[in-house]
């Protein structure tokens, strides 16, 4: 078992200066100061989340994946106690259709049947609009029963 520093909220708040800046990311504490002048938005945003919790401000940046493989040299330790919190962007890969009541169950087919119906009337619309709805045949004489026949 590896005993891994850990660090209270208090003690990293202590670490504001731009010679001395720590934050905590998901839980995790960093010591950023030897990134200040490599950090592609510059220092005014690290010392911006000096000392605090940076999670929501690092996630909402648009970082890619790589950003977290350069952050692993400057991981120190984590926070005491922390709790990794259930994403905020969390899809569950199966609904769950227990939880339904049978009112928003009915809506389903409702909704198919809708879209049909529109798909319908558009490609009527469209035939229409193009000219192909015009019968192409010629009637050219009136059978014995006295209806219209083509040749």
């Amino acid at each position: 078992m590896s005993l891994e520093a850990e660090y209270t909220a208090d003690e990293v708040a202590q670490h504001t200066k731009p010679d001395d800046i720590w934050m905590t990311i998901h839980g995790e504490v960093y010591d950023v100061t030897k990134y200040v002048m490599d950090h592609p938005g510059g220092i005014e945003v690290l010392l911006e989340a000096a000392g605090t919790d940076a999670s929501d401000p690092f996630d909402n940046a648009g970082h890619s994946d790589d950003a977290f493989d350069l952050m692993t040299p400057f991981r120190i330790g984590k926070i005491k106690g922390h709790v990794n919190k259930k994403s905020k962007l969390t899809i569950p890969l199966q609904p769950s259709f227990e939880k339904l009541d049978s009112t928003k169950q009915s809506h389903g087919l409702a909704g198919i049947t809708l879209g049909f119906l529109s798909l319908g009337i558009a490609a009527s619309t469209y035939k229409i609009l193009k000219g192909d709805h015009v019968n192409s045949c010629t009637l050219d004489f009136v059978d014995t029963d006295g209806f219209y026949t083509t040749k």
